[in-house]
């Protein structure tokens, strides 16, 4: 409401003038404690007030019972000097006082402007001031109703106003306060004379409404909500106490019949015309509640709270439908039909731009609803006016002469008036969108369905996909009596899913059967077989419909074009009993017994019956649950507990699936047994029915997996099968089936051009066993380097092998094969049974191997003419010996020495050896006895030696043979040679190294914890070729025997042929110990003159790395930078095998004695 508290102004018209726009402004910027009687609490108010000017004649007296249009409070203004005062101003000031007193009004106020800008500045007004004499005058025992104001705009002015416009509003709210409390005890007084005779309900309704004007004035807005619930309350309860026999006389003129129908309106905060319909007692009941609920309406709209308004919407068109049937109102078929449409529609589209700031889930929620129940109202119109589909007749006269009723009855269309919609297209009105709905089927179809899939979307987007679907099932039938059946379809599907998932099973089935209809119109052949099966194998269903569908089940199997695959259940429950074997043979027979039970309400001709055999690992075997225990035990969620206020919960799918639940019904009636006001039927198990299905998982329908068939394992048939309804057991004769441990597969019963396959699920496995064909061969382990017979152990297995039948043999692997047989190819002279065994004889041999391996493995082939591939069979031979060379160094003489190392029992003898070199300039002086045989064996080597002599100074690389005859001594057969080579470079003795150890500090021995003297020479052999140019490094390793002390690496050159040096070491233990180690290395790195020794020292600390080799080979790995090492044999340390002498100091303490 855009009334305001009204406040007259009198006196100085100019003064108010000047204050008018500013105090306007001041009024409301700040709220004010509003404190009420009756312990009510406080409420901070806005005040706002509406200045008009006085007049006597306007002035209320105590009859007035109006609380907007009342004249609250009276100001009179006044800017005059004392003069003027005494002859003008209090003439008018007491005229003013003395009618608002004989009206008995004690809410006024007087304010005194002070203008004159030469005032004294000491005092604010002085002594004989005007506002002195107006204060004596008139304001003697109220001092509060007076009040001074200055011109200006400094502080003193500025707190004047502020304390003038506090004042105000203090007073304001006392006049509210005074009034409010007269006008509520004669409104309490009036309800409570609701009983007696000539009490009307439309007065009251008048005049506690104004007390909501008055709220709603003052911004109160939920207390003006407080007193249209109040009466939207005490009107229920007289329809209530109505139906119960106790009818009071004003309710009769709502219950006239009702001729109009018009729809709630929310385009005007009120509606002036209906108001008035009620003051004069001709408002009918629709419209007496269209006027009440678009009050409510309004004041929640200033509150914005659209979710409010849908949440009272739908209680408000129930109720109402409800209380016309109860007070017997009568009213054209359809009408009130028009009247939900209409009232819900205008709500809906009130209220779809705003959004609920306070519960918006809450408003969608209740969106949803709404626009259900428009569309249900919707479509009772359509089936009430011949407008529905699937009526080939056009609508009658009487259906023509009720839509013109209806229309005639829905009022003219109420735009909005609204300046900010100029220029905009207006929005349709619903009674404009319910004459078009109404006009033709084709326009009622489209808008039906338009708002039914607006209803559905809007369940989908909060998540209440059950509702959701309840209105897909109604569209489905819908588009059933429209004549298109694929559009039903998806909606008849996800209706009998939902009634599936929450346990309805009769319902589920009463949708398949309108789904297998639906199909069958459709012509999909594939989806019908599947659905009409269901329907077939259904317990709820009609057995006409059941023989129905299932013979045409069977005129689709045999007219089918091409072939159609679906799952055996619930028509054919399939299960495997027994397995007459566990185990059987390639070629044996077993029996596999079944049970088919057939649901289906006829018998069904069968052309076959099959059953697959999957091959498994035999540790896989269902037979035993070991392989099971070893799996993880699944998670499973439990079932929430959540609670359901939010109401937006998806629980459409259950956890647990529920068990079936009859429901059980009985009679349910108000009043007397012979003439019940009310009577209905009412569940007795409704908690048991109506269980809350859990929250947890999908939503969405799952996807089925297709329908495949195995068609790679093998298969067991059974031909020409007549399945009678109820259990039919089934044998399978089972032969010719491969090698292997089997599981039982996939079953399938083939009718017409329909298979019905069904995946087995049973713990029972066969084994077949099939023993294949293989040779052994005796002795398993032989020798090389010896001939030796062997016997080949052919064993048949399961495979028998006849007469006649070839098996050619062929070596590998550098074996040689000596037999008697022609080609190595042996003909089968007598036929060998499934199990047998025939024998070959044929001789082997196989060269040693001189690189070191222990074991030779081989192969031989056996090409079995019966077999498509060849028989490999491993041999293994035993390495009788190895050859290795090592090279030895005697300051420059040089000698290789050559071994025979026996790996076998088995003594073998070697002779005629000798050593060959690809080079003239090298001689090789034999070691040996001339003309003398060797025996080798595992516990028996031979070793020999030659001398290596060459004039040269550089030797090439020499390559070498070396050759040996060898021989069994349990043989007869002619010596056989082995060849051994190898290859020596740079290995000529260029430098030579003596140390020795010299005791110091006059100690003739070497004393433990005594430093003592350690020498280095070097020396470079005569003849060879000089390195002067090469930087050389050496090393000296203490060991664990000495300590050395200072430098232990030194870079030098050799100069002249000879270096020497020394370096201290100490020794760590006493007795006869070895000399520490040299190395000696050649430099590659940069050169420090200072302090190479130690720098390179650092480095091999820093890296930590050190690598020594055998006594006689100075080749390995060098860590040390910058360094390379020198071949084997250029360097022979003199001094290797030396010892000295050390004693143990005077010390106490122990002391650790060697001797090495």
């Amino acid at each position: 409401m855009e009334t305001k508290p009204i406040v007259t102004s009198h006196g100085n018209q100019v003064v108010f003038s000047s204050l008018h726009k500013r105090l306007i402004e001041a009024l409301p910027k700040e709220p004010t404690e509003w404190r009420r009687s009756y312990g009510r609490p406080a409420r901070n108010v806005h005040v706002e007030a509406s200045f008009v000017p006085y007049d006597d004649d306007i002035l209320p007296d105590d009859s007035i019972k109006t609380l907007v249009s009342r004249l609250y409070f009276h100001i009179f203004w006044i800017d005059c000097d004392l003069e003027a005062y005494k002859q003008k101003e209090k003439e008018e000031i007491s005229d003013w006082s003395a009618a608002l007193k004989a009206k008995n009004i004690p809410d006024w106020l007087i304010v005194v402007f002070n203008s004159d800008e030469n005032k004294s500045k000491s005092k604010l007004l002085p002594r004989s001031s005007v506002y002195d004499k107006i204060k004596s005058d008139f304001c003697s025992k109220n001092p509060d109703r007076i009040f001074v104001l200055e011109q200006g705009t400094d502080s003193k002015s500025q707190s004047l106003w502020n304390s003038f416009i506090s004042r105000l509003r203090l007073l304001l709210l006392q006049a509210f306060t005074r009034h409010l409390q007269k006008y509520e005890d004669n409104m309490r007084a009036l309800r409570e004379k609701r009983n007696e005779v000539g009490w009307n309900f439309q007065e009251y309704f008048i005049v506690q409404e104004e007390l909501a004007f008055m709220f709603e004035m003052l911004g109160l807005l939920d207390d003006a909500m407080i007193q249209y619930d109040e009466l939207d309350a005490l009107f229920t309860q007289f329809i209530l106490n109505h139906a119960s026999g106790q009818s009071v006389p004003w309710l009769k003129s709502l219950m006239e019949p009702c001729k109009t129908w018009a729809g709630l309106s929310l385009y005007k905060s009120i509606s002036w015309e209906k108001r008035d319909l009620i003051k004069d007692n001709k408002a009918s009941l629709l419209e007496f509640r269209n006027y009440l609920f678009s009050r409510q309406c309004a004041i929640l709209l200033l509150q914005q709270r659209p979710g409010e308004i849908i949440h009272r919407a739908i209680e408000y068109l129930h109720a109402t439908v409800q209380e016309m049937k109860t007070l017997e109102i009568e009213i054209n078929d359809g009408g009130l039909d028009c009247w939900v449409y209409l009232s819900g529609l205008e709500v809906l589209l009130k209220c779809q731009e705003l959004t609920d700031s306070v519960n918006p889930r809450s408003q969608s929620l209740n969106t949803a609803y709404l626009w259900d129940y428009v569309c249900r109202k919707l479509q009772r119109l359509g089936e009430t006016c011949g407008l529905m589909p699937g009526d080939t007749n056009a609508p009658s006269s009487e259906q023509l002469s009720l839509v013109i009723d209806l229309t005639s009855g829905m009022g003219l269309t109420e735009q909005e008036d609204n300046d900010d919609n100029d220029g905009e297209e207006l929005k349709v009105h619903p009674s404009d969108k319910l004459r078009e709905a109404l006009s033709s089927r084709e326009s009622f179809q489209r808008i039906y369905l338009e708002q039914s899939e607006l209803a559905m979307g809007t369940f989908k987007h909060i998540g209440r996909f059950r509702s959701a679907r309840m209105i897909g099932k109604n569209l489905a039938d819908f588009y059933m009596k429209l004549g298109e059946p694929q559009k039903a379809e998806n909606y008849l599907s996800d209706a009998m899913t939902s009634y599936h998932q929450e346990g309805w099973k009769k319902l589920r089935d009463v949708t398949r059967l309108e789904l297998a209809n639906c199909q069958y119109q459709v012509n999909n052949k594939q989806k019908y077989s599947k659905t009409a099966c269901q329907v077939a194998s259904s317990n709820y269903l009609d057995m006409t419909d059941k023989q129905t569908h299932m013979s045409q089940v069977l005129a689709v199997a045999q007219s089918a074009s091409s072939h159609v695959l679906l799952k055996a259940s619930p028509l054919l429950k399939v299960e495997v009993t027994e397995i007459s074997e566990t185990t059987v043979a390639v070629d044996e027979k077993f029996y596999i017994k079944m049970t088919v039970e057939n649901t289906g309400p006829c018998d069904i001709q069968c052309n076959s019956i099959w059953l697959t055999m999957v091959d498994c690992a035999p540790e896989m075997s269902f037979s035993s649950d070991k392989s099971w225990s070893k799996l993880k035990t699944p998670v499973t969620r439990q079932t929430s507990n959540s609670s359901l206020d939010n109401r937006i919960v998806m629980n459409l799918q259950n956890t647990n699936k529920q068990d079936d639940v009859m429901i059980d019904f009985r009679l349910h009636y108000e009043g007397n047994v012979v003439d019940p006001e009310s009577v209905g039927i009412a569940c007795t198990n409704s908690h048991e029915v109506l269980k809350r299905s859990d929250s947890s998982g999908g939503v969405l329908k799952k996807e089925e997996e297709p329908v495949t068939k195995d068609t790679l394992n093998q298969c067991i048939t059974l031909n020409d099968v007549m399945l009678k309804p109820g259990k039919n057991f089934v044998t399978l004769k089972c032969e010719g089936i491969s090698a292997g441990n089997y599981q039982l597969g996939q079953a399938g019963i083939e009718v017409g051009n329909i298979e019905f396959l069904t995946n087995m699920k049973s713990d029972l496995s066969i084994a077949v066993t099939c023993d294949n064909t293989f040779c052994e061969i005796i002795p398993d382990s032989l020798l090389a380097g010896r001939k030796q017979d062997i016997t080949v152990c052919l064993h048949a297995g399961n495979i028998p092998i006849d007469e006649g039948c070839k098996v050619k043999i062929t070596a590998l692997d550098n074996i040689k094969i000596e037999s008697t047989y022609d080609d190595d190819t042996v003909i089968i002279q007598d036929a060998v049974h499934r199990g047998g065994t025939t024998l070959m004889k044929i001789n082997v041999f196989h060269e040693p191997s001189v690189q070191g391996e222990t074991n030779i493995d081989s192969h031989i082939a056996f090409d079995c003419s019966w077999l498509p591939r060849a028989l490999m069979t491993t041999v293994q031979f035993l390495n009788p010996f190895i050859v290795s060379h090592k090279l030895h160094t005697a300051g420059e003489m040089k000698y290789i020495q050559m071994m025979i190392q026996g790996q076998c029992k088995t003594q073998f003898v070697v002779s005629d050896w000798s050593l060959i070199a690809d080079s003239k300039d090298l001689d090789l002086i034999s070691l040996n006895k001339i003309e003398s045989v060797m025996k080798v064996n595992a516990d028996q080597s031979c070793s020999l030696l030659w001398q290596v002599k060459s004039n040269l100074a550089k030797l090439p690389k020499i390559e070498f043979v070396f050759k040996v005859n060898y021989g069994c001594v349990i043989d007869d057969d002619q010596s056989k040679q082995i060849i051994y080579k190898f290859s020596l470079d740079s290995f000529q003795t260029l430098f030579s190294i003596k140390s020795d150890v010299i005791p110091i500090n006059d100690n003739k021995v070497c004393m433990t914890g005594t430093l003592s003297k350690f020498t280095i020479h070097v020396h470079q052999m005569p003849g060879r070729e000089a390195l002067n140019d090469q930087d050389l490094l050496y090393e000296v390793i203490g060991q664990s025997y000495w300590n050395v002390h200072g430098k232990s690496t030194g870079i030098f050159s050799v100069h002249g042929g000879n270096y020497t040096t020394s370096v201290e070491v100490m020794p760590l233990v006493a007795g006869f110990i070895p000399f520490p180690r040299v190395k000696l290395y050649k430099y590659t790195g940069p050169k420090k003159p200072d302090s190479s020794e130690v720098w390179i020292k650092n480095a091999v600390e820093d890296d930590d790395l050190f690598s020594t080799d055998d006594d006689s080979d100075d080749s390995g790995p060098i860590t040390i930078p910058y360094t390379q090492p020198f071949d084997q044999g250029q360097v022979y340390y003199c001094s290797m095998g030396k010892q000295t002498q050390v004693l143990a100091s005077d010390k106490t303490g122990e002391v650790e004695v060697s001797r090495v």
